[in-house]
């Protein structure tokens, strides 16, 4: 089914959404040209006094400018049908000013600096202009550079803004549209997931990186704006009970950049015997009146911004239940879309019961079978790789990338659909989903199962029971001896237990989507299933 791409309101909307990246580029380029950048645990004693200043004109002119817009939009009324475009324009002429002005001045810093007052000169002491680094994240950066790199960026969004303002605009070329949605699907979204997993932790001085992440953050901008020039993809992502998924996202993306960011910073400083950032900032908050006051201004703050989200942001009613008539598809809660998932791999007593309970239960335990004191109270990774790991690749791959891919990527019948690719409520995907059963003893045998399930089974019974106690008995033998003598072989036998329940879901997973195997052990007589 073909439906246009762009629309007025669609052009519109991305105009504005370009807009926003233009002013993040531009505030970037402002940081990077006028504020001091002196790093997490960097000193500053006996640094020079900063004379990079942000100009008081170029603060006028861009609160001056976006003020005037929003007086344009809020009396549009006398200005016709051009009263949007017209703010639009004051706004956009106050990015590009931002952007160009910070650049001249960080060309002209660096000139004045080459000239015997800086950087560049015999006698150059270190002073608050210069970007000081934090520990372990590389060297100085080229303030200059990168102030024009962000404003031209700046300029580059405002100006694919400009171009859908005025009825143009670029939109996803069909060739990259095919392209995924020919290679998507549950293996390659839950390989390339796990894959960015072990870059992340591979590559994690890297990512910590301000400018390392503020490039993937301008990538995603720029793709996620040309992806929203898709109806089908724009249509899914833009459903009032999927924008705040969006913000899920965003806010796990950050976070998670934020802890990595100082684990990396701290893990560099002890390895150098330096104190980690949570030791040099020592002193306590009184939860009277300090803590109260920021909960009480952050309360008030959030009751304004869920008040005006509830005024923009329509609720998602749909018609009236009926036992008759189900949506399709169905779907839970988005909190609940990983066990959603999860029902498509294991037996509704397994993913709503066993599993959840698992996760519950391990949550409580893992007090109690840490054994590891490091990294109480401070971020760190070196300390608690193990510890790192298995939290993150199983709230990160295991919990949020399930609910992303039931959210977006689960339409109709419970098919997986590309993000491009419209929901086709008529789309069948021919699978013969085996148990283990049928293929030991009709596949590899060529006789029929027996009649008895305790021996029909057996294949499948011998190999669960085989994944709880041999890989156990492994992993103490290799991995967990040295915490076993520290810990007990009970914790040990808990954390060996949560661990395998944990590793069950992505060796399910991969088994039904390389031989579409169904269960390992199959008994309806008694509704067990695995």
């Amino acid at each position: 089914m073909h439906h246009q791409d762009l629309t007025t309101g669609v052009n519109a909307g991305l105009a504005w959404y370009y807009l926003l990246a233009a002013m993040l580029n531009a505030a970037a380029a402002c940081y990077v040209a006028y504020m001091e950048m002196v790093s997490e645990g960097a000193s500053r004693a006996g640094l020079g006094a900063r004379s990079r200043r942000l100009p008081d004109w170029l603060m006028i002119t861009f609160f001056g400018l976006n003020g005037l817009a929003s007086v344009v939009v809020l009396f549009r009324g006398m200005f016709g049908e051009m009263g949007f475009t017209l703010a639009y324009g004051l706004a956009a002429i106050a990015n590009v000013i931002v952007a160009i002005a910070a650049g001249a001045d960080a060309a002209h810093f660096a000139e004045v600096m080459d000239h015997g007052h800086g950087v560049g000169a015999d006698d150059h002491k270190p002073t608050l202009d210069d970007h000081i680094p934090a520990v372990g994240l590389g060297g100085p950066v080229n303030r200059t550079l990168w102030t024009l790199i962000w404003g031209m960026i700046s300029v580059m969004f405002q100006a694919m803004g400009v171009s859908y303002i005025l009825g143009g605009g670029f939109t996803m070329p069909s060739l990259f549209r095919d392209a995924i949605d020919y290679v998507s699907g549950p293996t390659t979204f839950f390989t390339g997931a796990t894959l960015a997993f072990v870059a992340l932790y591979a590559y994690r001085k890297y990512v910590a990186n301000a400018l390392v992440a503020w490039c993937l953050m301008n990538a995603t901008l720029l793709f996620f704006g040309l992806s929203l020039t898709d109806f089908d993809f724009r249509d899914i992502v833009v459903k009032p009970d999927n924008v705040p998924i969006i913000g899920l996202i965003v806010l796990v993306a950050f976070f998670t950049w934020i802890g990595l960011r100082r684990a990396v910073i701290n893990d560099s400083r002890m390895a150098k015997g330096l104190p980690n950032l949570e030791e040099l900032e020592p002193e306590k908050t009184l939860t009277w009146p300090d803590l109260v006051y920021t909960e009480l201004i952050a309360m008030v703050g959030q009751t304004i911004f869920l008040t005006i989200w509830a005024i923009v942001l329509q609720a998602p009613l749909e018609q009236p239940a009926s036992s008759t008539v189900a949506p399709n598809p169905s779907k839970a809660p988005w909190y609940f879309l990983g066990l959603q998932e999860m029902l498509v791999y294991f037996d509704p007593w397994m993913a709503g019961v066993v599993l959840p309970s698992m996760i519950v239960v391990g949550l409580m335990a893992v007090p109690y079978i840490d054994t590891n004191k490091a990294g109480n109270g401070y971020y760190t990774i070196s300390q608690r790789k193990f510890a790192w790991l298995t939290f993150q690749y199983g709230y990160l791959v295991l919990w949020v990338v399930l609910i992303i891919l039931g959210t977006f990527l689960r339409g109709p019948n419970w098919n997986f659909f590309g993000p491009y690719e419209y929901w086709d409520v008529h789309k069948l995907i021919p699978l013969n989903n085996v148990n283990l059963s049928d293929i030991f003893w009709v596949q590899l045998l060529g006789t029929s199962r027996p009649t008895n399930f305790l021996l029909r089974e057996l294949p499948g019974i011998l190999i669960v029971l085989g994944y709880f106690t041999v890989l156990p008995a492994l992993l103490y033998r290799y991995c967990f001896r040295k915490y076993t003598a520290e810990a007990g072989f009970i914790r040990f036998s808990v954390l060996a237990m949560l661990l395998l329940f944990m590793a069950s879901l992505p060796i399910k997973m991969v088994l039904r989507w390389t031989i579409n195997l169904k269960y390992l052990v199959y008994i309806p007589e008694f509704f067990f299933n695995i």
